[in-house]
């Protein structure tokens, strides 16, 4: 995979301003089972400020996200066992997670039937791979965003 190439720390360290490292750590959950892009997917999110928890497969990211509630999940579609579907729909499932925003991650999945499909299961993002990092950063604080606006709109009404 390039996603090494991508995430060398010299170019990443010279385009991220200090000023985009989060006051209050926001929780991430990443879910992927390829081993070295949770490895450095973590790592980038980590010196942004963000708390990170990493999982490589949807089974053991389900078993978890109860008791962590991240405020975002990145979330590979294509896994051995459950994919990145099964475990959406599995999230909405229940109330208390349902919320939840998840942004997908794919090499593979990248057509207008599988954004259609996306868009069913309430993905509010996707990534393709391999993608920069800095878009992966502007999705997540774009994603977040979008969310803090809608608790605060609800909240008012």
């Amino acid at each position: 995979m390039v996603v090494k190439k991508l995430l060398h720390k010299q170019s990443v360290q010279r385009k991220i301003h200090p000023r985009h490292i989060k006051a209050v750590k926001k929780k991430v959950m990443i879910v992927d089972d390829d081993n070295e892009l949770l490895r450095e997917v973590k790592a980038l999110i980590m010196l942004q400020g963000y708390k990170t928890f990493v999982f490589s497969s949807g089974i053991s990211a389900l078993r978890m996200v109860q008791q962590i509630k991240p405020d975002i999940i990145l979330l590979d579609i294509k896994m051995s066992g459950m994919d990145g579907f099964d475990v959406v729909e599995e999230l909405r499932r229940f109330p208390d997670i349902s919320a939840i925003p998840v942004i997908f991650m794919s090499a593979f999945y990248t057509g207008k039937e599988h954004s259609i499909l996306m868009n069913f299961f309430g993905i509010k993002a996707r990534l393709v791979k391999p993608f920069n990092p800095l878009e992966l950063l502007e999705k997540i604080d774009q994603v977040l965003k979008e969310r803090e606006l809608l608790e605060k709109k609800s909240a008012n009404n």
